[in-house]
């Protein structure tokens, strides 16, 4: 599904706590709610 939604025109970012797989081409950004 990522694949289909992740083109040049368009790019997917996901904010996780922990981050828990790593998905290529997508820009992933670790979020701590203590800091």
């Amino acid at each position: 599904m990522l694949d289909i939604l992740n083109t040049k025109e368009r790019k997917i970012i996901t904010l996780e706590d922990p981050i828990e797989y790593e998905l290529p081409g997508v820009v992933q950004s670790e979020v701590n709610e203590k800091n």
